[in-house]
């Protein structure tokens, strides 16, 4: 009897098998004429047959990016990994995946062990230079992506990212070069928005949301094509254009710095300050220690009487901009308000020599993020 249960269970795992490599072939299939959701029904079939097969795995994560449900293909791509973890290609898409659920750090880890493992892989190495252009390191991003230009000189979609990033470091001459090279009549979305991003760095913001509205007619999912607009948008004074802007980035890309930031600061400008908070807090954790973001939430502090925690950011924003009139002012009045009299003295002694010197020097004004205790929007697009 024993033989008997042995070889029933053996056609079964057989049976199971054939059934697993026929979703598989039905997946493939699927996928390569770009039919999601009967690849994804196909790949989920395979995986009820055989549950570890990690190609179907794989490919299902793959699958869901491109449905956009990004979360749901990280564990996908985290368990193909575990499965097999010498495949640099299934390490390449989960940190996509991790890109775009805005969780940078762990994109970076993914995709650091893809570009160690092969340097010449130029999707991996725009990849990387994009996830540390979105944490803030310009320097080394651009690196990255100049690297992966090197292997593709006429790849228009990243000689434009470049382009945005050179504007970001206000290298306009590098920036003016590529729009003069390899983008020279080129008429994509992605040329438009570098030419947008040049357009803006020099004041021109008529022409910059001239060249986004051609890239969104193009294309009208493209990443960070709408904050762009928004912030140029600002510029003009056209608040609601500018709001409608950050909104609809937003709903598309919840990591987009710009829209955050600066969709932060018009609602704290409307005193919406808890909605304004949380937008602000999103890009603080976008970017870093930035002091601009930590003194716009200082003020959010300030109004929902949480004098303590908006000594505390004020007390970084003037260590790091000692100059920046308007952070001693509002933190003297927190500390007025924590009843720390010589505190409050020894900011306002500070606050009349900083005026004395700027009088001196007919600067005729407080530095960048405004006068008083009202900051000017961050205004800085993020490649």
């Amino acid at each position: 009897m024993w033989l008997a249960a042995l070889l029933m269970a053996l056609g079964s795992l057989a049976t199971q098998a054939e059934t697993a490599r026929e979703w598989f072939r039905r997946g493939v299939e699927a996928q390569q004429r770009g039919d999601w959701a009967a690849a994804r029904q196909a790949y989920e079939e395979t995986l009820k047959a055989a549950p570890k097969h990690a190609e179907a795995m794989a490919n299902l994560g793959a699958v869901l990016l491109k449905l956009g449900q990004a979360r749901e293909a990280a564990v996908r791509l985290e368990a193909a990994s575990r499965l097999r973890p010498s495949v640099h290609a299934i390490r390449l898409l989960l940190a996509g995946a991790w890109f775009q659920l805005g969780e940078f750090p762990r994109a970076q880890k993914e995709i650091e062990t893809v570009v160690a493992a092969e340097p010449g892989n130029g999707a991996a190495r725009r990849l990387y230079g994009l996830i540390l252009l979105k944490q803030g390191d310009l320097a080394q991003g651009a690196a990255q992506l100049e690297k992966a230009l090197e292997g593709q000189p006429q790849n228009v979609e990243l000689a434009a990212t470049l382009v945005t990033t050179y504007v970001a470091r206000k290298d306009l001459e590098r920036a003016q070069q590529l729009l003069d090279g390899p983008l020279a009549g080129v008429q994509t979305a992605e040329a438009a928005l570098a030419r947008a991003a040049v357009a803006a760095a020099r004041g021109n913001h008529l022409a910059a949301v001239a060249e986004l509205d051609a890239a969104l007619s193009q294309n009208p999912d493209l990443p960070t094509a709408r904050s762009q607009r928004g912030l140029s948008h600002l510029m003009l004074g056209h608040m609601e254009e500018a709001r409608r802007d950050f909104e609809e980035e937003l709903k598309r890309n919840p990591a987009d710095y710009t829209a955050n930031a600066n969709l932060g600061w018009l609602l704290l400008q409307e005193k919406r300050y808890a909605a304004a908070g949380a937008l602000l807090q999103k890009a603080l954790e976008l970017r870093g220690a930035d002091p601009g973001l930590q003194y716009l939430l200082a003020q959010v502090d300030a109004a929902q009487d949480r004098p303590a925690e908006a000594a505390r950011r004020l007390e970084y924003v003037v260590q790091q901009r000692p100059d920046f009139i308007a952070g001693h002012v509002l933190l003297a009045r927190m500390y007025a308000r924590l009843k720390r009299p010589q505190d409050v003295a020894r900011q306002q002694a500070l606050i009349r020599q900083l005026t004395e010197r700027e009088q001196a020097a007919n600067l005729g004004g407080a530095e960048a993020y405004g006068a008083g205790t009202t900051a000017a929007p961050p205004q800085e697009p993020r490649p």
